[in-house]
């Protein structure tokens, strides 16, 4: 009599995994509130709007609390939560100001784009829906390797991050050199090392009571859905169609370099860095179809902030950010001469 065939149980790792992540979703909810709301605060109370506000709001983030720490270190002041709430909130207060201030002139906006029509509310749903569908992808192409939002990653620069965000957390010690508390080469010698990333990763460690493994690891999951998203916010400035922006946030997370950059290293700074890059040139044509100097103010003060956010997460990104600018630019301009001056 021949024997049974074997039956395979279904594995049980990935039901675990799955469910640890969903234990974990809080840390991942408090990292978003903590990466947009100031920025939502901020461009809000400069008029960006639409998608345009949405998208940036990250990056105008990273350049307020990049600014903000050194500056409050200077001062002697600790950065914490409450001083990271603070700060964002005298910010928003002279952004609003700075507003009320600026003349009230009419902004040509797009009106260099030709062949192009709003997109449709249902479009705008669409879009939507797509970006929340790659972003879940991506993060899940992250979590089931990860093993788990606590796991500790394994590569050198993971220790570098996770120390510099223990440090910031532990001591307030947000200034240009406090990276160089974490490695010391040589004794006595300060080091600048941009800590956009850290500073912000301490606010959502002290605020969630999460391991700094966790807070790592539930930025790391976002990063799939910044690239989705920015890219969307790039093709709806530049006139595209809903089905192109939609079709760019499902390719962006498939692309094997994307996920590179969080397993090598990781390259958490930079690699954020990198995804938030299409949005520096968003805001950069904001200011160029922006009609009158006194108009200038309000989206000239935004691309500021947006590339202060680049240089504080990592300076090596505005090399990128050059090299990604120029094409639309050239576009522009080739389309409409006259804009050149």
């Amino acid at each position: 009599m021949l024997p049974a065939p074997a039956t395979s149980s279904p594995d049980p790792v990935v039901p675990v995994i799955l469910m640890q992540f969903a234990e974990g979703a809080w840390i991942v909810m408090i990292y978003l509130a903590v990466l947009w709301l100031p920025g939502l605060a901020i461009g809000s109370a400069l008029r960006a709007r639409g998608w345009t506000l949405v998208g940036t709001a990250p990056l105008i983030t990273y350049g307020a609390v990049g600014v903000a720490g050194p500056l409050l270190a200077l001062t002697g002041i600790r950065w914490s939560a409450t001083t990271w709430a603070i700060g964002t909130l005298v910010v928003v207060v002279v952004a609003l100001v700075l507003r009320l201030r600026s003349a009230r002139e009419a902004s040509r906006g797009a009106a260099w784009i030709t062949g192009t029509s709003p997109w449709q509310p249902t479009a705008h749903l669409a879009v939507v829906a797509v970006l929340v569908l790659a972003a879940a992808v991506g993060a899940a192409a992250i979590a089931l390797p990860m093993g788990g939002i606590s796991a500790v990653p394994q590569d050198w620069d993971a220790v570098f991050h996770a120390g510099g965000i223990r440090w910031i957390a532990d001591t307030g010690d947000a200034g240009l050199y406090a990276m160089s508390q974490v490695n010391w080469f040589e004794a006595g010698t300060q080091l600048f090392y941009p800590n956009g990333y850290h500073v912000l990763g301490a606010v959502v460690y002290q605020l969630s009571g999460a391991s700094v493994p966790a807070v790592l690891n539930a930025h790391t999951l976002i990063i799939p859905g910044l690239a989705a998203l920015a890219l969307v916010v790039l093709v709806r400035r530049m006139g595209g169609r809903a089905v192109l922006a939609g079709s760019t946030a499902v390719v962006v997370v498939s692309l094997s370099a994307l996920y590179d950059m969080l397993w090598r290293g990781p390259l958490l700074p930079y690699a954020t860095g990198v995804v938030l890059t299409p949005l520096l040139v968003v805001l950069l044509l904001d200011v160029l179809d922006t009609a009158g100097i006194r108009a200038l103010v309000q989206p000239g003060l935004l691309f500021a902030v947006g590339l202060a956010g680049l240089v504080c997460l990592q300076p090596a990104s505005l090399i990128g950010a050059v090299i990604f600018t120029a094409p639309p630019l050239v576009q522009r301009w080739w389309s409409r001469p006259s804009r050149i001056s």
